[in-house]
């Protein structure tokens, strides 16, 4: 195991150096509306606060057996019995989770993660207590083999997309990686403040965090490409990034290859910040595993950029850091780690193994 990691870390270095990271992958954009005008510069004429909120929402499948998919498992006849009953169970405690987060003022924007396809949306959106509010979806289905995606929610009230891209990251350096495509869009808050979001869930830690670490850079360097072409664009663009990354921040592929800073080194040549370095200072986490004991990481992180963070376009991070949301109702009582919905084969009727981290966002408007 480690000869073949030292091979495939010495293989990765010579690709970055001999190509300069340049993918060959393909890009699904949709135009959602026209072309964002030109704005003046903001003011500072401020709108209500608005929620970011992003979740694993641990193997959120549909029960009906997809063909082309390796979903069989979670099917009422599967190892792991997943019935119409326990879906519903599920997708209900989503819908409340969702309103629980916005104490009092419903999100304006939910990347989600491990969802199976857009059934499972428009149920989430259609037959739970979310059916109230005027969410929209943005989905389409990627190229992992057990068919779960990365999607966004957005409250059409409040923010419009104006185009959205699906990257893949399959393939590349590891032609037999087929994982989740980056969710990739550009929109506007109340009509007035733009802003690119993108939505990640990186390869897995499947056969320890060393072995895999390579397919996690690879795709740490085509997001960092992505959000280089937004600065060559606009030096002071608005830019939200959140996912499950499966590292920490404090890791390489996010710390160098993507150059996610700590807020508290303030510089004017960092562009990005990673919100969720005040909890991984303190070895909290979103996400936790029990063996002979308990070990938190920091999976789930919001990152923005420059221009968020001080305000200088239109949008400001409302404190200096992001937050965990970690309500009684989503921990297991005996340990205080998320109440998970199996334990190997054991249905325990939890909502996820990963807890919801969110931010707020101060929107000032253009006149």
């Amino acid at each position: 195991m480690l000869k073949n990691l030292i091979y495939q870390i010495l293989l990765f270095g010579f690709y970055w150096y001999c190509t300069g990271f340049q993918y060959q992958y393909d890009i699904n954009i949709s135009i959602v509306t026209g072309e964002d005008e030109e704005r003046p510069p903001p003011v500072n004429t401020t709108l209500p606060s608005e929620r970011i909120v992003f979740y694993n929402t641990e193997n959120l499948f549909h029960p009906s057996d997809d063909s082309i998919k390796a979903d069989e498992d979670f099917t009422p006849d599967g190892p792991y019995h997943w019935t119409y009953k326990r879906y519903y169970e599920k997708i209900n405690k989503l819908g409340k989770l969702i309103v629980a987060i916005g104490e009092g003022r419903m999100p304006a924007i939910i990347g989600l993660c491990e969802v199976e396809n857009r059934i499972v949306l428009k149920d989430i959106l259609n037959k739970t207590i979310l059916k109230r509010y005027s969410y929209k979806i943005i989905h389409k289905e990627s190229p992992d083999l057990r068919g779960i995606d990365v999607a966004l929610l957005y409250d059409a009230a409040k923010f419009l997309p104006l185009k959205y891209e699906f990257l893949d990251v399959s393939g590349g350096f590891f032609p037999e990686m087929k994982t989740r495509d980056i969710l990739h869009v550009e929109g506007l808050f109340h009509d007035s403040a733009h802003c690119h979001i993108f939505v990640n869930h990186w390869p897995s830690r499947r056969g320890g965090q060393m072995a895999s670490e390579a397919k996690r850079l690879a795709v740490a360097a085509m997001l960092n490409q992505y959000v280089d072409s937004c600065f060559i664009q606009d030096n002071c663009s608005n830019i939200i990034i959140m996912g499950d990354f499966n590292d920490e921040p404090g890791d390489h592929s996010l710390s160098h290859i993507l150059g996610a800073e700590d807020p508290i080194h303030m510089v004017d040549s960092i562009m990005l910040y990673n919100l969720m370095y005040p909890y991984f200072r303190k070895g909290e986490g979103t996400h936790f595993r029990i063996n002979n004991f308990r070990e938190a990481a920091i999976l789930d992180q919001i990152i923005v950029s420059k221009a968020v963070l001080f305000g200088k376009n239109g949008i400001k991070l409302k404190d200096d850091h992001a937050r965990i949301y970690r309500n009684e109702f989503l921990l297991d009582k005996k340990n205080g780690i998320p109440l998970r919905t199996f334990q190997g084969l054991k249905y325990l009727g939890g909502f996820s193994d990963h807890l919801p981290v969110y931010t707020d966002i101060q929107i000032i408007s253009s006149l």
